[in-house]
């Protein structure tokens, strides 16, 4: 055997380890995540931030945590069937919304998102929206640890806490403040679906902006809840908790 091919062998052979190392080290604290509000400004809202300082600096920007039980059961719902629909029953993936959107693309229809909301919630504490493989496989490692580190209620809670509903506008709180001027326990079904509507492209999609996409979305989120209804109950159930 060459020197080449034994250092190719050698690199073959410790490169499934380096990578079940990496797997198992995410290097991040989650036990800081478990409980209350956020223990420190997240990565994406960091991430966001210095670009508004930079290019928006009038911003100000705008939060306030809240507790599941002090969030509408009709805004939950909402951002359930918008945005993850089986979150309680898959795991960290959801692997029959990305065969089914690998199906579609293959089919010649545009590549669409099938990241959970622990995906989801993964890229907002812990990286920044940069589009890469290497992050997207950040991104599933940590969500991997999330739901093992935290409850499927907390996660929630901590996504409904820290998501980006409009430019400076960070959390369900400050979105139906900010939007309705109520809080978030007071939203009403219509006023949900119309912040969930936001959540795949809140500086450009909101109901400041009235966009044609975000009343399509708005449309499409008030048909679900009216057909998976069923959902309220659970959700009733898991504030309660």
């Amino acid at each position: 055997m060459s020197r080449y091919a034994f250092y190719a062998a050698v690199v073959s052979a410790a490169l499934p380890l380096v990578a079940l190392l990496w797997w198992f080290s995410p290097a991040e604290d989650f036990t800081q995540w478990e409980q209350g509000a956020p223990p420190r400004v997240w990565a994406y809202r960091l991430d966001r931030e210095a670009e508004l300082k930079a290019t928006q600096p009038n911003v100000v920007s705008r939060f306030r945590y809240v507790p599941l039980q002090s969030v509408s059961t009709e805004l939950k719902l909402a951002v359930l069937v918008g945005e993850d629909t089986g979150f309680f029953v898959h795991g960290p993936i959801d692997v029959d919304a990305v065969w089914e959107a690998l199906l579609q693309w293959q089919h010649g229809r545009k590549l669409r998102g099938a990241s959970t909301i622990t995906q989801q919630l993964a890229k907002n504490l812990f990286l920044t929206n940069e589009r890469s493989w290497l992050r997207k496989a950040d991104e599933l490692r940590l969500a991997y640890w999330l739901e093992r580190r935290l409850s499927k209620r907390r996660i929630f809670e901590l996504y409904l806490n820290v998501i980006e509903l409009g430019t400076g506008i960070w959390g369900i709180d400050a979105a139906a403040r900010h939007y309705y001027s109520v809080p978030a326990a007071s939203l009403s079904a219509e006023q949900s679906a119309s912040i969930a509507a936001a959540i795949p492209n809140p500086t450009v999609s909101n109901p400041d902006t009235n966009t044609g996409g975000w009343r399509a979305r708005r449309a499409a989120i008030v048909e679900r809840m009216e057909r998976l209804g069923y959902l309220r109950h659970v959700l009733t159930r898991l504030a309660r908790k």
